[in-house]
């Protein structure tokens, strides 16, 4: 079991560049979408190793769900609200776990105007 410690922070910042270069690549995200995001950092501990942990948000997310996040306790309070979280650790490597909710196959075809999927009744 992972031994997990926290402080909180408070500042909201950009997508530092590694991590920005893992989510490109880990999870084919476009630049342009990275760069919409924000997150909280803090200190932490993974397995005794001391890491610098963050949590990934959308402000036009929350801003539409009439939600202020100002703090990492703000996105606690929220935790839907987080996209992506993971660390850093000493060395430099990033971690970094999709917590988007998953988008299902009808979701994704009425947002793209098909009125129904191959096989589907109408």
């Amino acid at each position: 079991m992972l031994g997990i410690r926290r402080t909180c922070g408070s500042d909201v910042k950009n997508i530092p560049g590694p991590v920005r270069k893992y989510m490109t690549h880990r999870f084919r995200l476009q630049p342009e979408y990275i760069e919409m995001l924000r997150l909280f950092e803090f200190d932490g501990a993974i397995n005794g190793q001391q890491v610098r942990r963050f949590r990934i948000f959308s402000p036009r997310v929350a801003r539409e769900h009439n939600i202020m996040l100002k703090t990492s306790a703000d996105l606690e309070q929220n935790p839907a609200m987080t996209l992506f979280e993971g660390y850093t650790d000493r060395q430099g490597n990033v971690y970094v776990a999709d917590r988007r909710p998953p988008v299902s196959l009808a979701t994704r075809a009425s947002s793209r105007g098909i009125e129904s999927l191959p096989g589907e009744r109408r």
